[in-house]
């Protein structure tokens, strides 16, 4: 239906988006980069790095700049998806990466609704325990993932457009 104002709003979107593809890609990488940097981060002192650094310290300094890039970069996301769903949807890659994505959002659910209520009695100096370890090993798995699977995405959208 040509007067659908869903249809408008999808086409003014998607000429938007057609037009600064180039920005909202960087826009996406970048933020993608800091919030997977700063979990990672985070993560790696879990797994027993630099336990002399206080770890709700150090969660205070990267996880809100996580949560503060991931906003742009699902938004990011979901435009250049509404622009190339059916090229990603048929990539393999992109499968991965979203359930990778979804595995780094489980584990960090279970993190802390789990571990990490107890993080004042392994703040500084001490091991996590080991299911703390164990989610943190996931989550950077499931963040290497989503790493590599983006690049692979990023890479089928040049071939399509080609």
């Amino acid at each position: 239906m040509q007067g659908d104002p869903a249809s408008a709003i999808h086409a003014a979107l998607s000429a938007f988006a057609r037009a600064h593809e180039l920005a909202l890609l960087s826009l996406h990488l970048v933020c993608a980069a800091c919030v997977i940097g700063a979990v990672v981060a985070f993560d790696l002192r879990v797994v027993g790095f630099a336990r002399a650094l206080p770890l709700r310290l150090l969660h205070g300094l990267l996880i809100p700049l996580a949560l503060v890039m991931a906003l742009p970069a699902a938004a990011s996301g979901f435009l250049l998806f509404s622009l190339h769903a059916d090229t990603l949807v048929a990539s393999g890659a992109f499968v991965v990466k979203i359930v990778a994505l979804f595995v780094a959002a489980v584990t960090a659910m279970m993190f802390y609704t789990g571990p990490y209520q107890q993080a004042a009695t392994w703040d500084v100096g001490l091991s996590a325990p080991p299911f703390a370890r164990l989610l943190a090993l996931a989550s950077i798995a499931a963040l290497f993932s989503i790493a590599v699977c983006g690049v692979r995405v990023a890479t089928a959208l040049a071939v399509a457009a080609n």
